[in-house]
């Protein structure tokens, strides 16, 4: 059989296979944890941005601006290698605005401002506010006592007998004491935290007027919670986070 030529050869054949060089290439050196669970590659998106339109890993690369300084971008490895003849929707990314983008994706995949004030409200008001729960249910059970009580007398009254219920009205009366004595302790307990729930809404108006959003690009946190970062074109940009939906950013 002879050899095609490269006019002959296809040129989706071609391409399949330039896209399969470049990929197996792109994976070579495999981004690593040590023993402490730490990612101890150089970048933290190293081998997690790839190219929409081949698949392909992007790799970081630096170009020189119009003052003579270093400007951070990232490229598919595939129109690295081949150009763009084969290869025309894979946009270079400025590094600063690939991070603005997946800070914009996780802060709308996690809606991170309002878990984070959700949760330091709940804590805050569990430990520091008194909820009152435990006077309504000792104020509840001394009501009940006293029905309890008022019963017995009533059947005692009818039955013409005073020293039957002795032993049930000793129990009922022990319990209301003791019940009484809880309702004073509880209000104590009330009153002085009382004092603190200017404070304490003091702590909670600051939380809220207090902005939680991501807003720089930590290299650990981003390694842990992103799984992958598809360049779809110059326009898009879709970032699949850990146990979140994929979050596409557009304009970036």
């Amino acid at each position: 059989m002879p050899v095609e030529d490269k006019e002959s050869f296809p040129v989706c054949r071609f391409n399949r296979v330039q896209t399969e060089i470049a990929r197996r290439t792109s994976l070579r050196k495999p981004s690593t944890v040590d023993e402490k669970g730490k990612y101890s590659g150089k970048y933290a998106l190293t081998g997690l941005v790839v190219c929409g339109e081949c698949g392909t890993a992007y790799r970081r690369i630096t170009w020189d601006d119009k003052n003579g300084g270093k400007v951070p971008v990232w490229r598919c490895v595939n129109r690295l290698k081949n150009g763009k003849k084969f290869f025309k929707c894979s946009p270079t990314v400025y590094e600063d605005r690939l991070h603005q983008a997946v800070i914009d994706a996780m802060n709308q995949a996690f809606d991170v401002e309002n878990d984070v004030k959700s949760v330091l409200r709940k804590s805050i008001q569990n430990v520091l506010l008194p909820d009152g729960q435990r006077l309504t249910e000792h104020e509840k059970k001394k009501a009940d006592l006293r029905k309890e009580i008022g019963d017995l007398l009533d059947r005692s009254f009818k039955e013409n007998d005073y020293t039957k219920y002795d032993a049930e009205f000793k129990r009922l009366s022990d319990e209301l004491s003791a019940v009484s004595k809880e309702i004073t302790d509880e209000q104590e307990r009330l009153s002085e935290c009382a004092e603190s729930i200017a404070n304490v809404h003091d702590i909670l108006d600051e939380i809220e007027n207090t902005d939680f959003r991501l807003d720089t690009f930590d290299e650990a946190f981003v390694r842990h919670s992103i799984e992958q970062v598809t360049i779809v074109d110059k326009n898009r940009i879709k970032v699949k986070i850990s146990h979140a939906e994929s979050v596409v950013i557009e304009n970036y």
